[in-house]
């Protein structure tokens, strides 16, 4: 009697460990964030460290692309350069996905746009993009995210705090 219950008891505690990683996983609370594992586009991210540009995840494809990003600010005078990331590769042998971190920003909106080249099976597609907008969205459990970050910022640009 006592085996079943206690295999009942370790089954239960099981079932419990891997309700609450779920869950974890999905708050997003710990580990190292890539927005882009699940993304085949440029885009970007919005959380309490800043802004950061990813490249689209393009495992076990023939697509590659090489990218910079840009970062504009919002002033009185409109959207202005306000940093450039270095230009990055990602293709299908990439293992990461590439990323640009813009860190320790004023209080503002910001932009990310990105100057690219697409490729398939490593010959040019199409005609470059130059400091093209991409989609942003907010990364991270909302508590780390102060409420104006979390209120003005949109899918076009960030707020930072």
């Amino acid at each position: 009697m006592s085996t079943n219950l206690n295999r009942r008891f370790r089954k239960s505690l099981a079932a419990l460990t891997l309700a609450v990683a779920t869950a974890i996983g999905v708050v997003g609370v710990g580990g190292t964030a890539h927005a882009s594992y699940n993304n085949t586009s440029l885009d970007a991210a919005c959380d309490h460290r800043g802004v950061t540009a990813y490249a689209p995840n393009l495992q076990a494809s023939p697509w590659s692309v090489t990218w910079a990003p840009t970062l504009y600010q919002y002033t009185t005078a409109g959207w202005r350069p306000y940093l450039y990331g270095a230009t990055q590769y990602q293709s299908s042998a990439s293992w990461d996905i590439s990323q640009v971190i813009f860190s320790n920003l004023p209080p503002g909106y910001y932009q990310v746009r990105d100057t690219f080249q697409w490729f398939y099976n490593g010959q040019t597609y199409s005609a470059p993009g130059r400091n093209v907008p991409v989609a942003h969205h907010l990364e991270g459990a909302s508590w780390t995210l102060s409420y104006n970050e979390l209120r003005l910022s949109t899918s076009s640009y960030c707020y930072a705090d």
